[in-house]
């Protein structure tokens, strides 16, 4: 009656000790595995031929983290206003009149009288004798016609229809081709009054 005992005593141990083995040999397997996996980790670290994906997360904005509505108002510049300054040239050339030495000669047929005078460049003849006259050199009567001044009158001298005589406009010894007031005058002109039959 004692045998069959120490029979199943026997096969008890030997069920705990199967068991044991195979728990030994399960965390030994996946011990060893993951040893396994953590050298050959550190094998490719070192051969630099790692596989690492680097995934990038986006930031969260101000607006989800503080779950309010933010509002960007610009900063004003502030603008400078320069101030232009005009700069006179030096070379611009001066408007001052360019002053002309002239001779007015008043030929009474056959005695005569001159008048040198300083006038402007394009001054009229008229001009000029406006001038001789508010001088005190001579005294004169002119009318005025579509086609310009007439000289009527010198130094009491006057324009004669019975006798054909009319005072004459001579520039630099030449018969004038237009009156007084057209006529424009030239540096070193010799303006002649002559009293003559037309």
């Amino acid at each position: 009656m004692q045998r069959p005992k120490t029979k199943n005593i026997n096969q008890k141990q030997k069920n705990y000790i199967k068991i044991f083995l195979i728990i030994f040999i399960i965390l030994f397997t996946g011990f060893g595995c993951n040893k396994k996996k953590n050298i050959t980790n550190v094998n490719e670290l070192e051969q630099g031929q790692t596989n690492i994906e680097v995934v990038k997360t986006p930031t969260p904005s101000l607006e989800i983290l503080e779950n309010k509505k933010t509002i960007i108002t610009p900063i004003p510049i502030p603008t400078v206003q320069v101030e232009q300054k005009e700069t006179k040239s030096e070379n611009t050339p001066k408007t001052e009149e360019q002053k002309i030495n002239v001779e007015l000669i008043i030929n009474f047929n056959p005695r005569q009288i001159s008048f040198p005078f300083s006038s402007v460049l394009n001054s009229s003849v008229y001009d000029l004798m406006q001038k001789a006259q508010k001088e005190g050199k001579i005294n004169f009567r002119a009318k005025n016609y579509s086609f310009g001044v007439f000289i009527e009158e010198i130094n009491s001298v006057k324009n004669s229809e019975k006798e054909k005589k009319y005072w004459m406009l001579y520039i630099n010894d030449k018969l004038s081709e237009v009156g007084a007031s057209a006529k424009k005058l030239k540096d070193r002109d010799r303006v002649m009054w002559k009293f003559e039959k037309q």
